[in-house]
């Protein structure tokens, strides 16, 4: 299965149930991916993503926004 990210699906436990995320433009199980949006929107299909790219501090910002008391800080 083709993803805009390089994520290997063959490791995904629910790739039975997923409809693909190049198909679904990054939509795979209905909602939004973080990924998949900063991918389509910069056209780099994540595989170009450098330091400049804001997407790691999102995705730490969203980690850490879950507030798991057991979890260390995201950075």
């Amino acid at each position: 299965m083709k993803t805009l990210c390089g994520a290997d699906c063959g490791q995904c436990s629910f790739k039975e149930d997923c409809a693909g995320c190049v198909p679904t433009n990054g939509r795979p199980f209905g909602g939004a991916c973080m990924v998949a949006e900063c991918c389509i929107e910069k056209g780099c299909g994540c595989e170009g993503c450098g330091e400049d790219c804001r997407l790691r501090e999102r995705l730490a910002a969203e980690f850490n926004a879950l507030g798991i008391d057991d979890m260390e800080e995201i950075t």
